[in-house]
């Protein structure tokens, strides 16, 4: 999301990775602009529940009424449900 939470530069172009890190380094308001947005992205985006709804939603289908997690609790089921005791050799 260039402009939004960081730069993207092209590969192998230190001019115009020097550019937006001098960018970066002279304007503190844009370093804070893209902290809170790269911030939210991740927890939006990277959020363990959600992120768990989504899958479950991809592998078993949206349904018309609603989505699998809404109606669902997934997490505790799953470590039941798919996991294996540990055993030492």
């Amino acid at each position: 999301m260039t402009g939004r939470t960081g730069f993207l530069v092209p590969p192998k172009n230190a001019a115009a990775l020097a550019d937006a890190l001098q960018r970066l380094s002279e304007d503190e308001a844009l370093r804070r602009q893209f902290g809170r947005a790269g911030r939210a992205k991740v927890v939006r985006d990277f959020n363990l529940k959600i992120s768990t709804a989504r899958r479950a939603n991809l592998f078993l289908g949206d349904t018309a009424e609603a989505p699998y997690a809404a109606t669902h609790s997934i997490t505790p089921n799953l470590k039941s449900q798919y996991s294996t005791p540990y055993k030492r050799n």
